[in-house]
């Protein structure tokens, strides 16, 4: 299901998940994880926190890092490219739709619902669009867990 908002205005909601895409490289700062790290200040330490936990890049691709915000929000961090630059194509498809369903199945499990990016993956890692919201579509009709394609915008969700 499509929604139009801004990803940060869930901060004043107390149940939701919301999905990025991150890097290997141990990097964050621009596009939506930029908002998301402005948003909430747990997010960037908790990922570098994680990397040198886990100091073989290689071995990140596909995983899940996740930061818990408040009683019931969660930002979902899927190292689904290994590199990053300002153009070129970084996404690792597979990988960020195996964390996109890792996600979304544990969602189901606790009933929360989950929001992802419409243009996760594709929007500066330049990863292919329709193949990404295939996977999505696949991972979503699996389960009774509302999952929701948010459009930016600048209105609440």
């Amino acid at each position: 299901e499509y929604v139009s908002g801004d990803l940060t205005s869930l901060k004043d909601k107390h149940d939701f998940i919301i999905v990025q895409q991150v890097n290997c490289q141990g990097a964050m700062g621009a596009g939506l994880a930029r908002a998301i790290m402005d948003t909430w200040s747990d997010v960037k330490p908790n990922y570098l926190k994680w990397c040198s936990l886990h100091p073989d890049k290689a071995k990140r691709l596909g995983r899940v890092q996740t930061t818990k915000l408040g009683k019931n929000g969660f930002i979902c961090n899927i190292f689904g490219q290994m590199y990053y630059g300002k153009s070129g194509h970084y996404t690792n498809e597979a990988k960020l739709l195996e964390g996109i369903a890792f996600v979304v199945s544990r969602a189901s499990w606790v009933g929360l619902p989950v929001y992802i990016p419409e243009n996760i993956g594709s929007g500066l890692a330049g990863g292919n669009k329709s193949l990404i919201l295939q996977g999505i579509k696949y991972a979503a009709d699996k389960v009774k867990t509302p999952v929701y394609l948010v459009h930016y915008s600048k209105a609440q969700l």
